[in-house]
């Protein structure tokens, strides 16, 4: 399934995840979790909220088997209260392990470039 996005939330999702791969994996995470016919979520701001918290982790593991409809809570307000009310900008959660692994491999010169 394609993924389609309006320019507004375009730009709060690479603000939000400035690194590469941490944009690409929430494109194919948001890809794979919305392949679930029986998924509902409102705005993809709610999707990237989900992301920041635990990677999609949550929704992808959803059992529905014998469920119809699963309506996501909105999980969208923290973004409203950073560009709206100068609120604290979200983070991604990443565990400290992975964001050092992460770091490293950016300071070598072997084709792997961070931004």
């Amino acid at each position: 399934m394609p993924w389609a996005i309006n320019i507004f939330d375009l730009y709060v999702v690479t603000d939000m995840l400035p690194q590469p791969h941490d944009f690409l994996d929430y494109i194919h995470r948001r890809i794979k979790s919305s392949d679930n016919q029986k998924m509902y979520i409102h705005d993809e701001l709610d999707w990237l909220g989900y992301y920041l918290s635990d990677r999609l982790r949550g929704i992808e593991n959803i059992d529905d088997e014998g469920i119809d409809l699963v309506a996501i809570e909105p999980n969208s307000d923290k973004f409203d209260d950073f560009y709206l009310k100068n609120g604290e900008k979200p983070q991604l959660y990443t565990h400290e392990f992975f964001s050092k692994l992460v770091h490293e491999m950016c300071q070598y010169e072997n084709g792997f470039e961070c931004a």
